[in-house]
């Protein structure tokens, strides 16, 4: 039976069935007005001051998914909003002006928008967010945080987005216990460092296209995967992983930090990830160099250029 159509057939079941079945209707009913009732939100590119481009881009669409995991709203692509200005002759701007956000409303399939601004004020980063109703262009909920750096920023904000959508507070990760002292360490023997370009979905492993050159008006993320091959592994162990995305001039673009699951009996093992926007042009032509550190050992560098 699927939700929100009930069968005459019903009654032609038991009694005890029946009530069973009116129990089950009922219950996909609520689930199906529940998840109707979601409000839909669009999250508009965030404005950078003093903030390079990517990082600000980088930063919308972790905010997107960080509003998405709150479970309380849908989220509407920007690529489709973006359609539909074109077509009425608006754009990402005229948000700004409250009178033409709610004419805009009555076009885009969304009940709010979020805005928001990135920038830095007295050596500190802040990120400033705010969802405007789409039907009467009141702002309906405003929140701002601040950072030592945009690493920490962005993992500020999954609770920015629970305090904007009324979300509970998700408990506090529970530290992961470190490897028994009777394990004894990881050996390296041979590490190497790829690149591949991607869109948010990362393709599975030994479907990737690797390379060194990336045309930045089609570069979207440029992801890292990093094979390990060492001394036999006679217990499972779990090591950590630091990679670090260095501009032309030695300064920091980006850090991604990960746990490295080792199973026990293994000699090699691979584990990737990526840096980038899902749009093209965000990536500022230059050389870079990738570092990959194991368990605070580098292990491995490589150079890839964007033109």
């Amino acid at each position: 039976m699927r939700p929100g159509r009930f069968d005459a057939t019903v009654w032609n079941m038991s009694k005890p069935m029946r009530i069973l079945a009116i129990i089950c209707f009922t219950l996909s009913c609520a689930l199906a007005s529940a998840q109707s009732a979601q409000p839909r939100v669009t999250v508009l590119p965030f404005e950078g001051i003093g903030v390079d481009r990517q990082d600000v881009l980088s930063l919308t669409l972790f905010f997107e998914t960080a509003l998405q995991n709150t479970g309380r709203c849908q989220i509407i692509e920007q690529t489709e909003v973006d359609k539909i200005l074109k077509a009425h002759q608006y754009v990402m701007a005229d948000f700004n002006d409250p009178d033409k956000a709610v004419k805009i409303g009555k076009l885009i399939p969304a009940d709010h928008i979020v805005l928001g601004t990135l920038g830095t004020l007295g050596g500190r980063h802040y990120i400033n967010v705010k969802m405007i109703n789409l039907g009467s262009g009141a702002i309906v909920g405003a929140h701002n945080t601040t950072a030592e750096s945009l690493e920490q920023l962005s993992g500020l904000l999954p609770e920015v987005a629970q305090q904007m959508t009324g979300a509970p507070a998700s408990p506090a990760p529970q530290p992961v216990a470190p490897p028994a002292p009777s394990v004894p360490p990881l050996v390296i023997r041979e590490a190497t460092l790829l690149f591949f370009e991607s869109g948010s979905d990362i393709p599975a492993y030994g479907q990737r296209t690797f390379a060194t050159a990336f045309d930045t008006r089609s570069t979207r993320f440029i992801n890292w995967e990093l094979t390990l091959r060492f001394d036999h592994v006679s217990a499972e162990m779990s090591v950590p992983v630091e990679v670090r995305y260095l501009r032309w001039d030695d300064s920091v673009h980006a850090t991604q930090n990960m746990q490295f699951y080792i199973g026990a009996g293994w000699d090699w093992g691979a584990c990737w990830q990526g840096y980038g926007a899902a749009t093209p042009n965000n990536w500022p032509p230059g050389t870079y160099t990738v570092e990959a550190y194991v368990s605070s050992r580098r292990v491995a560098s490589a150079v890839f250029t964007v033109r």
